[in-house]
Order: structure tokens, then C-alpha cells, then sequence
């Protein structure tokens, strides 16, 4: 165990053998603080080795099931039972990105995937994206991928001409 649940129980045993007045009361806030303790030790060693790589795996799931959408990270570390600065740090650490940024990234894989492969128009994959418009989808498409969707879309089929 760590020093400061030690310290703690020693404490509580402290005013134990005392009985000073409104040691119940000492005792029983201590009894919490080394509960907190114990709850924050056992989820630090949840995320040790495999449970980091399993967190991350449950993050990007749940932003490949949600490419269509925003999403709220702070609402996914929760999710995940981790706090959301914790959350950014392990997820960057991971992957190299942070977790906006890989969101972003997966969603225009998602749409350069759907130009190459699909006839839909580049507003059916802006909104299947999860884009705000079409218009914010292409200007966004353009500065990452230096083409338009539509040139991006002609190039790669040899249509530009």
C-alpha cells in the first residue's frame, strides 16, 4: 500500500487509543480519505499496460461508431472512467494524436474513402461525416488534402483534365 493510506491508518489507530473528544468524527473522515486513496490506487493500476491499450481501443471504437457526429471527449473519458486530462495524455501518447485531431483525421479517411469508392455527392458525405455543411466540409477537405472534394474525387479516378 502507499505511505499515505499507511500514515492515515496510523493516525486513525492514534486517536483510537486517545478517545480525545470528536475522535469518531477525526476517524470517520479519515476512514474516507483512505477509501478515496484506495478507489484512486486501484484505478491507477487499472490503466497500467494492457488496460491503457484497451482504453484506447474503446475510444477509437467509439469514435469510428460516431463518425457521423460531434463528440464531447470530456463526456468519452468519463465514459471511459478516466479523467479527460489523463484521457488526452494517454490517447496522445498512444497514437501521436490527440484525440480531436485522430477524430478529425478518421473523418476525412471516412470521406476521401467514400469519394474514391462511391458516387455520392460531396453534401451526402459531408453530413455522413458529421460535417456542419457542405461548404465547411469542403473548405476543411481542401486545406488538409490541397484539392477540393471534387477535384480530389476527379484526380484520384484520372478525370482531371
Amino acid at each position: 500500500l502507499n505511505e499515505e493510506i499507511i500514515g492515515l491508518y496510523r493516525q486513525i489507530s492514534e486517536l483510537m487509543e486517545s478517545e480525545r473528544i470528536g475522535y469518531r468524527q477525526i476517524i470517520s473522515a479519515l476512514t474516507y480519505q483512505i477509501i478515496a486513496q484506495l478507489l484512486a490506487l486501484d484505478r491507477s493500476k487499472r490503466f497500467a499496460g494492457k488496460e491503457i491499450e484497451t482504453t484506447i481501443l474503446r475510444a477509437k471504437a467509439y469514435m469510428a461508431d460516431r463518425i457521423d457526429k460531434q463528440i464531447r471527449f470530456e463526456a468519452l473519458s468519463y465514459e471511459l472512467g478516466i479523467g479527460y486530462s489523463r484521457f488526452r495524455r494517454m490517447f496522445r501518447s498512444y497514437t501521436g494524436l490527440a484525440p480531436a485531431q485522430y477524430f478529425i483525421q478518421l473523418k476525412l479517411n471516412k470521406a476521401r474513402d467514400l469519394l474514391l469508392s462511391t458516387s455520392l455527392t460531396v453534401k451526402e458525405i459531408s453530413v455522413m461525416t458529421g460535417f456542419e455543411s457542405q461548404f465547411y466540409f469542403s473548405k476543411f477537405f481542401k486545406k488538409r488534402m490541397g484539392l477540393s472534394p471534387i477535384q480530389f474525387r476527379e484526380y484520384s479516378r484520372g478525370e482531371a483534365g
